[in-house]
């Protein structure tokens, strides 16, 4: 069967038989002296070759009218002639509809054979509905999926199906299918599913409506399971709240061993009489009071990751300038832009800046008046910052490098740690004390 179809698909058996029927026609026509029967071979003839070989329609339908007009001429059979080409021209139009929609059939078998293939070979369920969400479809990992075969889902609504007869998920299943039957794209919903065993299944859902001209025919769904992924998600939040909890408990702690360090200075401070030794320890108990500000600012308070440095600065200007008496409470001032700092070097920041208002309040005596400190902090570029404290007094000590303070060699060391230095001004208006250094790159 399949060697004579080849057969009549084949030019060369397409030409002969049209041969054969000229030949055949055009002798009994001329013994008959009747075209009409040249002409019904004729026809016939045409319409074997047209749907046989579509690729041959207009070639043969030229030749086939032009040979019956000439014979039908020849015959002199003038009556027919008209009539017979008119006709032919018919039989030779339905043939190339025929033609035409034989060939739009083979199409539409290859993408229909396309689309059975990927329905079937789709590694996630892939369901086709009806307009009111019946199952017409139901490929292999549906039935993986969901545990129903195609059989038991055909012809059941996809909502009541697989939703268990939970109300809360009905309610959001059908509010879904509302909204493809108003033909809007659903693009990766989570939401949970249930199997025919009941097991709930959280699952990726996707459904878009099939419109044909504007006309609402059906929903193409698909539906991924990630339970497995969810559970692993769940999993490590669980974790990551583990550690945040672990992580605060420990600032906490940092916190409160600073606070023990105060405490136990403060036992020292009221032990000894000597000033000098007074001075000291409140020097140092102040220190790790602004560290435990720093401190409680940027680790307590959920700045983990960046913070921005002019909330800091101000905090700490804060903390200092309740600290201090409050005769002659010097006027601190501060500008600053936004810059966005990490968490670690906002920490040696914030502790270049209490050293430097330290040593101006502690060393700058203004002529007259009282003390000014202005603190300005500004962005140079990306990766720079420029960090400065003025004052308006006369500087009392040496400040040459060789014999800075532990302050003063604390900043320095900062400063070079990040790629900076310490520059001080000193003129008849007063101190400058200016710290650039390269800040390292934040998340955004």
């Amino acid at each position: 069967m399949a060697t004579l179809k080849k057969l009549m698909n084949s030019p060369r058996f397409l030409l002969m038989l049209i041969i054969c029927v000229l030949v055949i026609s055009s002798v009994l026509a001329t013994v008959l002296n009747n075209s009409s029967w040249f002409s019904l071979l004729l026809l016939a003839t045409i319409y074997c070759a047209l749907s046989l070989r579509p690729r041959a329609i207009l070639l043969t339908s030229v030749l086939l009218v032009g040979y019956t007009a000439a014979f039908n001429l020849i015959l002199l059979d003038f009556d027919f002639s008209v009539e017979i080409i008119f006709v032919s021209l018919v039989w030779i139009i339905a043939a190339v509809v025929t033609s035409t929609m034989r060939s739009l059939q083979h199409e539409l078998k290859i993408r229909e054979s396309y689309y059975r293939n990927a329905l079937a070979l789709s590694p996630g369920a892939m369901i086709t509905l009806d307009p009111d969400h019946i199952v017409r479809e139901w490929n292999r990992s549906a039935e993986e999926l969901f545990g129903y075969s195609e059989a038991e889902a055909r012809g059941l609504n996809i909502d009541s199906l697989i939703c268990n007869d939970d109300p809360h998920i009905l309610s959001r299943a059908r509010a879904i299918s509302k909204r493809v039957t108003d033909q809007k794209t659903i693009e990766k919903m989570r939401d949970v599913r249930y199997t025919k065993e009941g097991e709930a299944k959280q699952l990726l859902i996707s459904g878009a409506p099939i419109q044909i001209d504007g006309e609402f025919h059906g929903v193409v769904a698909s539906y991924t399971d990630i339970s497995e992924l969810a559970d692993h998600e769940a999993s490590i939040r669980s974790l990551v709240q583990q550690k945040e909890l672990l992580l605060k408990e420990v600032h906490h702690r940092v916190k409160n061993h600073m606070q023990s360090l105060i405490a136990m200075l403060n036992l020292y401070l009221h032990a000894h009489d000597e000033t000098a030794i007074k001075a000291e320890l409140i020097e140092i108990q102040h220190k790790i009071q602004v560290m435990q500000s720093i401190y409680q600012h940027l680790y307590v308070e959920d700045h983990f990751d960046t913070i921005i440095i002019a909330d800091l600065i101000g905090s700490i200007i804060d903390e200092y300038r309740s600290s201090l008496p409050l005769q002659n409470t010097p006027a601190i001032s501060l500008s600053t832009d936004k810059v966005p700092l990490a968490t670690d070097q906002a920490l040696q920041i914030g502790i270049i800046t209490n050293e430097l208002l330290t040593n101006a309040v502690k060393y700058a005596k203004p002529e007259r008046g009282l003390l000014t400190v202005q603190v300005s902090i500004r962005s140079l570029d990306q990766n720079r910052l420029e960090l400065s404290v003025r004052d308006n007094g006369r500087q009392a000590i040496d400040l040459t490098p060789k014999e800075y303070g532990f302050g003063l060699q604390l900043v320095e060391g900062y400063a070079r740690q990040y790629d900076g230095q310490l520059r001080i001004e000193r003129s008849n208006g007063g101190n400058s004390f200016t710290v650039e250094i390269g800040i390292e790159e934040t998340e955004a």
